[in-house]
């Protein structure tokens, strides 16, 4: 069960995730070899996480996406 927690506090129960449609439209550009390593980095640092021995490692905070500001890594090309 995902459960979401608001900049206030607030909470809300999720039966699946935000944008489900664009979500499936975007990891389809992937290639399944590409979404193999992607999945398998995750599942390797949410066992890192449980298997921490800080007593909050269920917490998995600041996963906002930060807009407006410049990709360090996007190369511009001026022609």
């Amino acid at each position: 069960m995902l459960k979401d927690i608001d900049e206030k506090g607030g909470t809300r129960t999720l039966k699946d995730i935000d944008h489900r449609a664009e979500f499936d439209r975007k990891w389809r550009e992937f290639t399944p070899a590409e979404q193999s390593a992607i999945d398998a980095e995750i599942e390797r640092l949410l066992d890192a996480l449980k298997d921490s021995p800080d007593p909050l490692w269920g917490s998995i905070m600041n996963t906002s996406i930060e807009g407006g500001k410049a990709n360090p890594f996007r190369v511009s090309i001026i022609s």
